[in-house]
């Protein structure tokens, strides 16, 4: 049994416990915060005068991004055209060095790479005479698309006049190890250019070769080679007069790469890769053809001259180069139009 004097001591320690405890009690329970279930935000508890408070309101959340479906599988006919695409766009044509400094590349034979450098500029020059269109109609010139337009700088400018004026686009990368698609429509043809850039190499000058230019740029390429052809006989012309106004036809393996005169005599090139002794015979061709019927034909006299060149006295206005004989036989016809 407890004494009297222990009774009183506890009633004492009770007293004194209690109320420390209950503030504990609703200092804890003050201090939770319950999440109402209407959506709405709860009370501010304890908000310091500083603090930043939300307006009352449901809380709404940004709906979840779901991923764009993913397509079907190539069908055959695509995956034949992607794989044609990259053998078009990487054959292996090379380009070549231009006298003038000009890289130039063969139009359509391959996908152009114009390699730029940050702290140097390229230029591309178009065909003479070229003009970009690219408009949404006849008025609005000049556009062309660009895949990167934040790290490539690209401005067309004008060089010549009349004629000769040349289109040409200033090219200037912002940084190394970058690479772009460059499309530029013209009234003449659709341009498709790869942009990569580099440290430091660099093509000051781009330019292009197009089809039909090759047989004038080789007929050019034997103008000092016949200068002594031309200029032998008396009475020749110089070399000022050597004209190229002849249209050439048909398929041979010896088909010339020029036809030449300077209105006395004519000089035929053949390919350097063809023996003289395959060169084919040279004929006249008369003007008695006619619908069911051949032209008459006249061998025509001829001079063999070193590399693989042939003289005739005189200037060919209908003519025929032949070889073979019967249904094996080939022909390739010259006749003279305008320069």
């Amino acid at each position: 049994m407890n004494s009297p004097g222990i009774t009183v001591i506890a009633l004492l320690m009770a007293s004194v416990a209690f109320p420390a405890a209950a503030q504990q009690a609703t200092a804890t329970s003050a201090a939770q915060v319950t999440m109402p279930t209407d959506g709405t935000r709860p009370p501010a508890q304890g908000v310091r005068a500083n603090a930043t408070t939300l307006p009352p309101g449901p809380i709404t959340f940004p709906p979840a991004l779901s991923p764009a479906p993913r397509p079907p599988a190539l069908p055959a006919t695509a995956k034949r055209a992607v794989k044609l695409a990259g053998t078009a766009r990487n054959r292996p044509a090379m380009p070549r060095a231009d006298a003038d400094g000009y890289v130039r590349f063969a139009f359509g034979a391959t996908q152009p790479t114009v390699v730029c450098a940050p702290s140097r500029i390229c230029v591309v020059s178009l065909e003479a005479g070229e003009v970009i269109t690219g408009g949404r109609d006849a008025k609005d010139l000049g556009n062309f698309t660009l895949s990167d337009t934040v790290n490539w700088s690209v401005t067309p400018t004008f060089s010549g006049a009349g004629k000769q004026l040349v289109t040409q686009l200033s090219i200037r990368p912002t940084q190394p190890n970058l690479q772009a698609t460059l499309v530029v429509p013209t009234q003449r043809r659709l341009y498709s250019i790869t942009l990569r850039s580099t440290s430091s190499s660099w093509m000051p000058l781009v330019a292009f070769d197009y089809p039909g230019d090759q047989p004038k740029r080789m007929a050019a390429s034997y103008r000092q080679q016949i200068v002594a052809a031309m200029a032998a006989p008396a009475g020749g012309g110089s070399i000022s007069d050597i004209s190229f106004g002849f249209n050439v036809e048909g398929e041979a393996p010896w088909r010339p790469t020029a036809v030449i005169t300077d209105g006395t005599r004519t000089v035929i090139a053949f390919p350097a890769s063809v023996s003289s002794s395959a060169l084919p015979v040279l004929v006249g061709l008369g003007n008695d053809d006619g619908w069911f019927s051949e032209p008459s034909q006249q061998v025509i006299n001829s001079q063999i001259l070193p590399g693989n060149r042939m003289l005739v006295d005189g200037v060919l206005s209908r003519a025929a180069l032949v070889s073979g004989v019967g249904d094996d036989q080939i022909a390739v016809k010259i006749t003279r139009s305008a320069d």
